[in-house]
């Protein structure tokens, strides 16, 4: 449906663009003239921000498995800096006059201002960390504003308005410095104390904070749960490594010395301790290489070419290690669907994310029966019938899935991938000592847990729902 409005010269300003122009954000002023402090500021007043700037990516910067965090804006979510799952830099680096200007210290205001924008939150550690150009950092005068009151706002509903009408729509959404000071704040009259109404309007969302804190809590011990079930159901005890080399480059270093007396690949992570877990699970139980468990070759996709068309391509973002994101599958047509059978994939088939840091080992099941089509970076695993595919895919998300990995990607800090004919060296559990309804046991005990997630995950969002509502009604009228 096409839509028509109209502009006077004076409401155009500096932007011509269809967005900016939209008449769904006049919600904006008038949200502002019912602002119940009849006070507003913009982000370029000196007084409140006293600086902004964006990050960089230097040409021939090394990511390190320790260092300095070097954040983007996937590690920037509201409310919350994910300083576990970045890169790592190095302190000379960080130190380098290409990147002083961006260092983060504890309050800081960090906002994602390139493909995903508006993203708010407040740094918290002592530690210093650094950023990419995805993402800008405000420095604030915490003597006139309280740093989680302007997060607050800046995740707000009005918030939300101002990102969506100063953003430049393209391929990958982006806003600049400048425009980011167009960004009006209200903020409660000035008092002795300037931040002391900010606080008060912060502590009555306390209760509602701790109650989606301790859901948090709940959901992220659900998740524990997931691999230790499966563990204790296969008799296994080990220490679960906290992450992986291949996600975001986090694993830390060990020393460890081996006797080489047969090896089939050099390198450090695929002759790591923690990989003996694997000759223990083969001790164990009978075990076959993934290929041997599967009907057919393990395909790669093909990259695809976009249309209109009728057919869901299935990409590395689509894929949440839970489940599938059909909504915002792009599309190509019956005929190069057609054309490229070892890219087509049916019910059942178990998906893996072969490429990229943090991306890299994302596991889910095809579950529809309408055809679609996997791109070059997604590999197609279509098994026996003696394999429950839900158990594999669990399999390979846990703990023991992860070491294999681990132990077969290759690349650097470009672009590391896991080619289909090293996946298909994965050992799993053999049928013979792991029957079919065994399997499926397994896989019903973790998928009733991902429907206790689920639930959570609804609850976590009704509880954030909540706290912006009433944020929002303690500013506006």
């Amino acid at each position: 449906m096409t839509s028509v409005y109209y502009r006077f010269f004076n409401e155009i300003h500096s932007r011509l663009d269809e967005n900016y122009n939209n008449p769904r954000y006049d919600e904006i002023q008038v949200l502002l003239d019912k602002n119940k402090f009849k006070r507003t500021v913009s982000l370029n007043d000196k007084s409140i921000v006293t600086d902004k700037t964006s990050g960089k990516t230097p040409d021939g910067i090394r990511y390190l498995p320790e260092g300095v965090p070097f954040l983007g804006a996937s590690n920037i979510n509201n409310e919350e800096v994910d300083t576990q799952n970045c890169e790592r830099i190095d302190v000379e680096m960080h130190e380098s006059k290409t990147l002083s200007a961006s260092k983060i210290t504890k309050d800081t205001l960090l906002i994602t201002i390139a493909g995903s924008i508006g993203r708010c939150a407040i740094y918290t550690s002592d530690e210093e960390a650094n950023c990419n150009q995805a993402v800008a950092v405000l420095r604030l005068n915490k003597e006139k504003v309280h740093p989680y009151y302007i997060a607050e706002y800046l995740n707000s509903r009005i918030g939300e308005l101002f990102f969506g009408k100063l953003q430049h729509i393209s391929s990958q959404p982006n806003i600049n410095l400048t425009e980011l000071g167009e960004i009006t704040l209200v903020l409660p009259t000035e008092l002795p104390n300037k931040t002391l109404e900010q606080e008060r309007i912060l502590e009555t969302l306390r209760p509602l904070k701790e109650k989606l804190q301790e859901l948090k809590n709940i959901r992220e011990t659900k998740m524990q749960e997931i691999n230790s079930i499966f563990l204790q159901m296969l008799d296994i005890t080990i220490q679960e490594p906290k992450t992986y080399f291949f996600k975001k480059g986090k694993e830390s270093t060990d020393s460890y010395f081996i006797y080489i007396d047969s090896l089939e690949k050099f390198h450090y992570l695929f002759n790591a301790p923690k990989s003996q877990l694997i000759k223990q699970l083969s001790s164990k139980y009978a075990t076959l290489p993934l290929k041997d468990l599967c009907i057919e070759p393990i395909n790669r996709g093909e990259q695809p070419e976009y249309t209109d068309g009728e057919i869901n391509v299935i990409k590395t973002i689509d894929m949440h290690n839970r489940h599938i994101d059909f909504e915002n599958c792009l599309k190509v047509s019956q005929e190069f669907y057609d054309a490229h059978p070892t890219a087509q994939v049916k019910k059942g088939d178990v998906l893996i994310a072969s490429t990229g840091y943090g991306s890299l080992g994302k596991v889910d099941i095809y579950d529809r029966k309408e055809p679609a089509f996997v791109d070059g970076h997604i590999s197609i695993v279509r098994l026996k019938e003696d394999y429950d595919p839900y158990f594999i895919m669990y399999f390979l998300r846990s703990t023991l899935g992860q070491i294999q990995f681990e132990k077969w990607f290759s690349g650097s800090s470009g672009q590391i991938e896991i080619q289909p004919t090293e996946l298909g060296k994965f050992l799993l559990l053999s049928v013979k000592s792991l029957p079919l309804t065994m399997q499926q046991k397994i896989a019903s005990a973790i998928s009733k847990i991902y429907n206790e997630i689920d639930q959570l995950d609804t609850k976590i969002i009704v509880t954030k729902k909540e706290i912006g509502r009433k944020f929002f009604d303690k500013l506006f009228i």
